[in-house]
């Protein structure tokens, strides 16, 4: 999922109806009880799957919720108590025995599906049964189910094949005794069942409307809306779903008859809807960075922005299964190498969160901070150490460094841009990193998700970023991390870590609520996971530290009047505005040039992919910000040297420097 930071100066919480940067983080902006129009969603990508079992981006998870209900889910308010499960589909959370290890739930009289019919309790577990259709339904989170509720052999198959491959068969340890009440009877304690019946992966499902593997082009509707018509990776319209109540779902409480989502392939020109009002909100992240730096720059935009926290944690995941990583010493070499400074300011700076050190986010129990636990130091700034990195590549016997393909999302501009200052840092060592880039939709589920393709295209790297499932230690690492979630039809380990100790520890920590046990086993996962050099954190995006984990899971705020959601793509050290177009990659060095060239008050980066870009951007702080001055013609003759501007725009360039130093243009900062 995308996801963006917390920033410094954000608004203090008020009653609902406040106004201001980041008023809605904790407060309901324009609170407004009128019905009717259509609000215009704009993407940069499809979903992964319109399939509630196989989906498993956030920002898809939250466009669930207008189709599909489940037995439990969140309560819908800003702040702290949007963690809070309550019933959806049941009429009250569900009633468990003293071990944890059986759960019963009631369900609501009156809800019912699109057509009318009512949903029952065989619908709630014909949506359980699916999930064990491995070969059908890969990508979503099932893999917190199957083994929990049938017997699985020592590769984590379950017995039960599922009601495709067994139509006769039954999955027992789900029983509904009446059409209002299902049992789930479970291998194992697990104190956090209600969080598994609100994860829109066990959402019911009705065995006639069940089309298998194309129900994502047309799923059936539990919710308040159903599928008006949908054109993949195109668009997607929602309509009222007639047969909905708002007396039995106190969690939804829709005003709009339309939903609209659009698919657009250009990034920029959806922000250009967004500024001019056809579009309300941008489903699946922030604002591109011209638009980000009218927010910042201008008072009345910015009062209409938002810029929310998240508990993600970006890392790239090293493919132990791919030579030459398959040696562990030429994945330290890697950990070593990265500069996650230049990493991070590529997507926005300090104004992201924290540096990592390690994967677990701050808000998992046993978070340790960089200064208690760093297991791979690259320099006091984590700007790399290149000395450690060749150590680590002569133990592996790669002195002279190898090829590696890196994948990445290339949906927006933002991961062509951390692509390139990978690809920088690793040339440092020796390492010659080629992108592999794939769109949005389909990069996690069978790009670098399924174990044969990263194999067949040889992905030694790929960007990815994660968060909690639902707010436990199982729920933020299980299916990342744990070898028992490997399948060959796709998996979200997608480094294929599969360490004994570690699946111990997350299937132990299920099955506990003590603090401190979790504590402890949080520890112990964060600690093994790192010694296998298999997941490398690059940053904790900030956290609301009061919000008490509201972070889990982001909600679609739908139901208020749209507001400006943003990335904060701040690129200097000192909270200044930077300019960040398109990349490539041999212009990712010149941050390095102006981090030496400017002082600290004008330190940007800049990322362009064409030259006139950084041409405009000199001339611009040169005449009106005065702030590059003759530093900016020594940028710009730098990237002359190295061959980045043609003949032409060098000798604009350097008539500027000539006019410059005429004193025609006054300028500071040399």
């Amino acid at each position: 999922a995308c996801s963006s930071s917390g920033s410094p100066g954000s608004s203090s919480p008020t009653a609902g109806g406040t106004t201001g940067f980041d008023a809605a983080i904790k407060n309901v902006v324009n609170p407004s009880t009128a019905t009717g129009g259509t609000l215009n969603i704009g993407a940069t990508g499809d979903c992964d799957s319109w399939d509630p079992a196989n989906t498993y981006y956030g920002w898809c998870w939250d466009m669930q919720r207008l189709l599909h209900r489940n037995l439990m889910g969140y309560k819908s308010v800003p702040g702290a108590d949007g963690t809070l499960v309550v019933p959806d589909l049941a009429a009250a959370a569900g009633e468990h025995n003293a071990d944890f290890t059986e759960w019963t739930y009631k369900l609501k009289d009156g809800i019912k599906w699109q057509d009318g019919t009512a949903i029952t309790s065989a619908d709630a577990k014909y949506g359980i049964e699916r999930l064990f259709a491995t070969d059908v339904f890969a990508t979503g989170a099932g893999a917190y189910y199957t083994c929990l509720l049938s017997k699985c052999d020592s590769a984590g198959a379950p017995a039960y094949k599922g009601p495709y491959a067994d139509p006769t068969g039954d999955l027992p340890s789900v029983t509904t005794p009446d059409a209002t009440t299902v049992t789930f009877k479970l291998n194992s304690a697990t104190p956090a069942f209600d969080y598994y019946m609100a994860l829109t992966t066990s959402a019911p499902i009705s065995k006639a409307h069940d089309t298998r593997a194309t129900y994502t082009n047309n799923p059936f509707a539990s919710g308040p809306y159903q599928v008006g018509a949908y054109s993949p990776g195109k668009s997607l319209n929602f309509v009222r779903n007639p047969n909905w109540s708002q007396a039995t779902d106190e969690i939804r409480k829709p005003l709009v008859d339309k939903v609209n989502l659009t698919i657009f392939s250009n990034a920029d020109d959806l922000d250009k809807r967004l500024q001019a009002g056809t579009m309300d909100v941008i489903g699946d992240g922030g604002v591109q960075q011209t638009f980000q730096t009218k927010i910042f720059t201008d008072p009345a935009t910015k009062a209409n922005a938002d810029n929310p926290s998240t508990g993600y944690t970006r890392y790239l995941a090293v493919m132990q299964t791919v030579a030459p990583l398959t040696n562990i010493d030429c994945r330290k070499a890697i950990f070593y190498a990265i500069n996650k400074d230049t990493l991070r300011l590529a997507r926005g700076g300090k104004s992201q969160g924290p540096i990592a050190a390690s994967m677990a986010p701050a808000s998992q129990p046993g978070y340790e901070s960089p200064e208690q636990y760093n297991p791979y130091p690259n320099a006091a700034d984590f700007t790399g150490d290149v000395a450690k990195a060749k150590e680590r590549l002569t133990a592996c016997g790669q002195p002279n460094g190898f090829d590696i393909n890196v994948g990445y999302s290339n949906s927006s501009p933002k991961g062509p841009a951390a692509f390139a200052a990978i690809q920088q840092a690793l040339s440092k060592v020796g390492i010659n990193a080629k992108g592999l880039p794939n769109p949005q939709a389909n990069y996690y589920s069978t790009f670098i998700g399924q174990p044969k393709n990263v194999l067949d295209k040889k992905i030694g790297l790929a960007l990815a970023g994660w968060a909690a499932d639902f707010p436990s230690v199982n729920g933020f690492w299980n299916n990342i991390v744990n070898g028992e979630t490997i399948k060959p039809s796709g998996t979200s380990n997608y480094a294929s870590l599969n360490d004994p100790a570690v699946n111990k520890a997350i299937n132990d920590s299920a099955k506990t609520s003590d603090p401190a046990a979790l504590a402890d086993f949080g520890k112990q996962i964060n600690h093994g996971v790192m010694d296998n050099a298999a997941l490398h954190a690059v940053d904790q995006l900030r956290v609301v530290t009061d919000d008490d984990g509201h972070h889990f899971l982001h909600r679609l705020a739908i139901y208020v009047n749209h507001r400006l959601v943003i990335d904060p793509f701040v690129a200097n050290d000192d909270g200044q505005v930077g300019v960040w177009s398109h990349t490539v990659t041999d212009l990712i060095r010149i941050h390095e040039i102006a981090g030496k060239c400017l002082a600290k008050r004008w330190r940007i980066t800049i990322l362009a992919q064409r030259v006139a870009d950084i041409i405009a951007l000199i001339a611009y702080h040169t005449a009106v910000t005065q702030g590059f001055g003759v530093c900016g013609a020594r940028i710009a003759n730098a990237l002359c040297g190295i061959g980045a501007i043609d003949a032409h725009r060098c000798r604009q360039t350097q008539l500027v420097g000539r006019v410059q130093r005429a004193g025609a243009l006054q300028g500071g900062g040399s």
